[in-house]
């Protein structure tokens, strides 16, 4: 889990231009959104 949230992360601190960085950010945390939202449903599921 610690993997997915820091891939983003460090793509996001080695890319030097703030839109794509910004880019790159809100697609990492709606990526850790979506996970944390199945392993949710899987946990109230099972």
């Amino acid at each position: 889990f610690a993997l997915i949230v820091a891939v983003p992360v460090l793509y996001a601190s080695n890319d030097d231009s703030g839109r794509s960085n910004r880019l790159i950010l809100v697609g990492g945390l709606a990526w850790v959104a979506l996970v944390l939202l199945n392993w949710g449903v899987s946990v109230f599921v099972v």
